[in-house]
């Protein structure tokens, strides 16, 4: 990671949220994690005395998922967006041939946002996001242009050390995943489907994006406070 690379993003930032005006409740974040539906981390796992190797179940489900949640600097949240890989399912969800992010479903992720952001006070938005190609195209940019969005992108190979999501959410969210799945698995069977991943993870997303853990993610980063 490039020190020069680093102190521009940050210049950029503070430029941004000055030149602005945009106070920290109009400071959002979003990242991308990949999930297997029942592909875990390795975990601890208790067993009996003596036995050098333990096992437990899982459910084996390879498919997987682009989860992408969003922060705000005052500690809340947005709804999320789940990528489900699909050609043609439920209108209501996110889907795409790969279950990644395309130009497309960028574009209409930045609507969603914007939504469900606007009505919050008459004022700039700042949102920080990797450079993917989706974030940098020109519908995207022209529509955070014109609808006052301003965008803060980090600089490559970085978002391991400066995205809030990455060094907060991401981990704790797949353990407590691990765990939700383990005891599905030992205490009802249940396997996870697109059908039944929505009402799996929302017990599993609350216990992560607390307001301790959203606060942290821009504290540890250096971008609320300023450091």
């Amino acid at each position: 990671m490039s020190p020069s690379n680093t102190k521009d993003f940050f210049d950029a930032y503070e430029d941004l949220i000055t030149k602005h005006d945009i106070p920290v409740e109009n400071r959002y974040a979003f990242d991308e994690t990949n999930i297997q539906f029942g592909i875990t981390p390795k975990r601890r796992v208790v067993g009996g005395k003596g036995r050098r190797t333990q096992h437990a179940c899982q459910d084996g489900n390879r498919e997987s998922l682009t989860f992408v949640p969003f922060i705000c600097g005052d500690g809340t949240t947005l709804k999320p967006l789940v990528i489900f890989k699909a050609q043609r399912w439920n209108p209501e969800l996110a889907i795409s041939g790969k279950g990644y992010t395309d130009n497309d479903i960028a574009l209409k992720m930045l609507m969603d946002f914007n939504r469900q952001t606007k009505d919050k006070n008459d004022r700039p938005r700042l949102l920080v996001i990797d450079g993917h190609g989706s974030h940098c195209s020109r519908p995207f940019v022209q529509y955070a242009r014109e609808n006052r969005i301003y965008i803060a992108t980090y600089a490559p190979h970085t978002t391991h050390e400066m995205q809030g999501l990455d060094k907060v959410h991401f981990a704790l969210f797949k353990r407590y995943y691990a765990e939700e799945l383990a005891r599905l698995l030992r205490d009802t069977d249940t396997r996870v489907t697109k059908s039944n991943f929505l009402e799996i993870i929302a017990p599993v997303y609350e216990k992560t994006f607390t307001l301790e853990h959203n606060k942290q993610a821009w504290k540890v980063t250096g971008l609320i406070p300023p450091n």
